[in-house]
C-alpha cells in the first residue's frame, strides 16, 4: 500500500490517546497562583487571600480536566483531520472508541458508561460520554433461531442427501 505515513500516524495518535485517558498516565493537576518574586513577606499575606479567591476561576492555561485527557482529546482531534485530509476511513474499531462530539476517547469505566437495556428484537446498548454527556445507542440482534418445523425439513434433507451419497452414482441401463 503506497502512502502508509497516515496510517502510521492515525495508529500512533489512537494508541497514544488510550494510553493518556487512562487514570494512572499522568496525574491531574491545579493551578495554583504564583506570587511574583519581587513580593514582600507582609504582602504574601494578602496574595494568598486573593489567591484562595480567584480559585474558583482558574487563570487561563489550566484545564478542568488533567492533562492527559486533555491530550488525549488533541490527539483525536488530530486523527479525525488526518483521516479527512488523506481521504481515509476509520475502522470501526477506532470509530466507535471516539466520542463524535467532543472527540474525547472513550474507555469504559473512565470516559465512558455502558448500559444494557433488553429490548423485543435484542439488546440495546446505550454508551454515554462521561465528558460531554452525548450518548450512543446500538442494537445488537442475536440470531435468528429456527422453528421446529424447519428444523425437521432440514433433518429430513440432510437423511436424503446422505442416502443418495451411500448409494453412489447410479449406472444408466
Amino acid at each position: 500500500v503506497s502512502g502508509q505515513e497516515p496510517y502510521v500516524r492515525m495508529n500512533f495518535l489512537h494508541q497514544a490517546a488510550s494510553l493518556l485517558v487512562t487514570p494512572l498516565a499522568i496525574p491531574t493537576f491545579s493551578c495554583t497562583a504564583v506570587s511574583s518574586p519581587s513580593a514582600s513577606s507582609s504582602s504574601s499575606a494578602s496574595s494568598a487571600s486573593a489567591s484562595s479567591s480567584s480559585s474558583s476561576s482558574q487563570p487561563s492555561g489550566c484545564f478542568s480536566m488533567n492533562a492527559g485527557a486533555f491530550l488525549a482529546q488533541q490527539y483525536c482531534t488530530n486523527l479525525h483531520q488526518i483521516a479527512r485530509r488523506s481521504v481515509l476511513r476509520l475502522t470501526p474499531e477506532v470509530k466507535y472508541s471516539i466520542c463524535k462530539v467532543c472527540d474525547m476517547m472513550l474507555i469504559p469505566g473512565h470516559t465512558l458508561r455502558v448500559r444494557t437495556r433488553r429490548i423485543p428484537t435484542g439488546v440495546r446498548t446505550i454508551q454515554t460520554c462521561l465528558h460531554c454527556q452525548s450518548q450512543r445507542s446500538f442494537v445488537v440482534v442475536p440470531p435468528a433461531v429456527p422453528s421446529s418445523e424447519q428444523r425437521k425439513r432440514r433433518k429430513r434433507y440432510r437423511r436424503t442427501r446422505k442416502r443418495k451419497q451411500s448409494l453412489g452414482p447410479t449406472a444408466p441401463s
